[in-house]
């Protein structure tokens, strides 16, 4: 899974466009180190969005947690947390907007609830009755617009410019049998696209699936796993199997 010590490229007036319909475009100064390729412009100022938040080049990383990118198990009792750029409509927030699955049976976790703290820009999922089943993985997917969640003034809720990237359904990177790898996008080193493509490979039947249930993957604005541990002070049992 993804290192938690991924490689940041600091910029200044970068922009990477994202496409929710119409192009929205961002300075990566604002959302993190994922942009380092692109070229500055003058573009106008962007309209308005809300972006789920997720950069892993950030000390320490902006991700959901708990996340299988740590590399730390989960206790059955955690709740669940991802954070937004600005507040959301709490309105939007409904069955379909928040999936919550558990990736070890494929079945989805209808017991589980989520809401938004009270200044609507984190999400918490919170665990059925009785906890997250132990040993087995939990999977998370946030429905953005304009078929999801929506922002509290009406601004489409989209991805953040690394996870724009990550569901992508082609390639970050290229290894030719001879030479070294090469990114296929102009917005990431060779490293920066070896370390994210391995996220969008691990990451990409749980976005099938979902795109599968007739979700767009345009909408699918955040995704992430967690595999849960025994309670503490339950076991001395070493890592779980992450099946």
């Amino acid at each position: 899974m993804l290192p938690p010590d991924i490689p940041r490229v600091d910029v200044t007036r970068k922009v990477v466009a994202l496409t929710l319909g119409a192009a929205v475009v961002v300075g990566a100064e604002a959302l993190g180190g994922f942009a380092g390729g692109c070229v500055d412009t003058d573009l106008a100022e962007p309209p308005p969005a809300v972006f789920a938040l997720f950069d892993p080049s950030t000390t320490p990383p902006t991700i959901p947690l708990p996340n299988d990118i740590t590399m730390t198990a989960a206790q059955p009792d955690s709740v669940a947390h991802s954070s937004f750029s600005g507040p959301v409509d709490r309105s939007t927030l409904r069955a379909g907007t928040v999936m919550v699955i558990d990736a070890t049976t494929s079945a989805p976790l209808i017991m589980a609830s989520f809401a938004l703290d009270e200044m609507a820009t984190t999400l918490d999922v919170s665990p059925p009755t009785g906890g997250w089943p132990v040993g087995h993985r939990i999977a998370v997917v946030v429905r953005g617009s304009p078929g999801g969640l929506v922002g509290a003034k009406g601004e489409p809720v989209v991805a953040s410019p690394a996870f724009y990237l990550v569901r992508s359904t082609s390639p970050l990177v290229q290894c030719p049998a001879t030479g070294p790898c090469v990114s296929t996008t102009p917005l990431l080193t060779a490293q920066q696209a070896f370390v994210l493509e391995q996220l969008r490979v691990a990451l990409a039947p749980l976005l099938d699936s979902v795109q599968a249930l007739g979700v767009p993957r345009s909408e699918i604005v955040l995704a992430w796993t967690f595999t849960v541990g025994p309670p503490v002070g339950a076991t001395d049992a070493g890592a779980l199997p992450r099946g």
